[in-house]
Order: structure tokens, then C-alpha cells, then sequence
């Protein structure tokens, strides 16, 4: 089936894509699980805002002491970071090969906010005593 008309918006910053959330537009940052629920007709958003095109939710930077890892980044870009290793070892950690967890497709397309976050990143984060910052509508 092909999905029903939607206006679509690729934001180009956190401000843009939060003025069109707040338009009532749904986020969309890759499509692997909205787009094929729209095809199907389970889901039908009168807008979307691409999340892609912001440049500060991407990659891996050290800030101080603090590694920042941005909420579109694939796990891929995590899994092979000289920062992450670097920090890891340096709290006495060992971070493991994705490729336990995962296929080479998963790791390319899975985005670290994505809800199919993998378990041993998420004990590293605890460990590690991993921030989480957001920006939303409230």
C-alpha cells in the first residue's frame, strides 16, 4: 500500500524540529519502523520532521572529562570510537565487539536514542555513569 499524503520537514537544527513538534508533526529519524507502518496504514501522521539533518544530535566528542555521544549516532560510530575506547579504559571497562550483539545491518542502521538500544551499552552507560540530556515541547 502506499502511505496517505504527509507534509514532510527535514529540520536543520533542535529549535526548527521542536517548533514543528510542536505543530503537531511526529519525529521521524530513519524510518525503519514508522514508514513501514505507514505503508501498512497502521499509522498516519498529518506531518513529519526529519531528524537527520541536525548536525549537533550526530557523532562523538570529548567535552572535558565527558565523552558526548549525540542521539542519532549509529551504534556502529559508538562501537568504533577511539574516544569511547579510549574512556572506557580509562574507568577500567572493556568494551566488547557489537558484533556479538548484532549484524553488520542492525549496527549501521540503529541510532544510539533508538528503543533497540543493546543491553551491554546500556550496562556500560550505568557503569560508566552515563548523563542523558534531552530538549522537548515541555
Amino acid at each position: 500500500m502506499i502511505p496517505l499524503a504527509t507534509s514532510y520537514t527535514r529540520a536543520t537544527s533542535v529549535d526548527e524540529a521542536l517548533a514543528a513538534l510542536r505543530g503537531g508533526a511526529k519525529p521521524i529519524a530513519g524510518g525503519q519502523s514508522l514508514v513501514p507502518m505507514m505503508r501498512l496504514r497502521l499509522a498516519s501522521p498529518d506531518a513529519l520532521v526529519d531528524l537527520s539533518g541536525i548536525p549537533e544530535l550526530t557523532g562523538i566528542r570529548q567535552e572535558g572529562s565527558e565523552i558526548v555521544i549525540g542521539a542519532m549516532t549509529r551504534h556502529r560510530a559508538v562501537a568504533t570510537s577511539a574516544e569511547v575506547q579510549r574512556g572506557a579504559r580509562q574507568n577500567g571497562l572493556r568494551l566488547y565487539s557489537m558484533s556479538e550483539y548484532t549484524d553488520l545491518e542492525k549496527r549501521d542502521a540503529e541510532l544510539v536514542a533508538h528503543a533497540e538500544f543493546r543491553k551491554h551499552l546500556y550496562a556500560f552507560a550505568v557503569v560508566a555513569e552515563a548523563k542523558k540530556a534531552a530538549a522537548g515541547l515541555g
